[in-house]
């Protein structure tokens, strides 16, 4: 019902997106992943603090990028992968807030008849949230560059994979080890341009991408961030760190 129509959508290569975008009006890039973009619908129930702060924090992202000061970009398997779980994303999200409501609404209830007081709530299931959301993450992916899967891409995937090589160590995520090389190769060419601009990977999805220690502590694993050295990269696992990088 939400499916994003990829008709709509710019699909292109990695050096046409470099020649055609970047070339010329070198600005801050963020590439996507699938899990980034379908959090943005439901942070508040998935990521810390997962308050205002938080929305606030993607407010600045999805403004710099309508206004063209930081350029969005992903892979085109990112446009299936988002389909796949939007509906479901959306779906969850809204259960939660009505369950969310209901809690609310009972403590109020409860609150009032000890104290007889009369405080009041308002109809926040009514406000559709779940919607608004979808609809931040819908304009940001109809402003995205989303990056063709060339053969290199897909054969260095297979890599990955074989030699058990994050993304692929813990098990076998063929679709994000050719998330990640095609967005190496998108890089590599944005820096053929200006190696010096800033670049920033944004994933959510830990238990690829990162080593987890506790619940608090999770960073990004090593192998990874010696390749975003290489090609001088940040890494993001928060919309927060995406702030600090682009400095918005």
């Amino acid at each position: 019902m939400y499916e994003i129509n990829p008709a709509g959508l710019r699909i292109t290569s990695a050096k046409q997106f470099c020649n055609q975008v970047y070339s010329g009006n070198t600005k801050p890039v963020i590439f996507w992943d699938t899990c980034s973009l379908l959090n943005i619908i439901r942070f508040i129930y998935r990521e810390a603090p997962g308050d205002i702060t938080t929305f606030e924090a993607i407010r600045k992202i999805y403004d710099a990028i309508m206004n063209d000061s930081v350029l969005s970009v992903s892979c085109e398997s990112v446009i299936t992968e988002f389909n796949n779980n939007v509906d479901k994303t959306i779906s969850d999200t809204e259960e939660s807030i009505s369950r969310t409501y209901s809690y609310f609404k009972n403590l109020v209830d409860v609150i009032n008849a000890i104290d007889g007081s009369a405080l009041t709530y308002g109809e926040v299931c009514s406000k559709d949230l779940h919607l608004k959301l979808y609809q931040v993450a819908s304009d940001i992916i109809h402003k995205t560059s989303f990056i063709n899967i060339d053969k290199t891409s897909t054969a260095n995937a297979h890599k990955r994979v074989l030699q058990k090589k994050a993304p692929a160590a813990k098990k076998q995520e063929f679709k994000d080890c050719t998330i990640w090389e095609v967005m190496l190769s998108c890089f590599r060419q944005l820096n053929t341009v200006d190696v010096r601009k800033q670049k920033v990977f944004y994933t959510v999805n830990f238990e690829d991408f990162c080593c987890i220690e506790n619940k608090r502590h999770k960073s990004f694993m090593h192998e990874l961030l010696m390749e975003a050295t290489v090609l001088n990269f940040k890494c993001c696992k928060s919309v927060f760190e995406v702030n600090a990088e682009f400095a918005l």
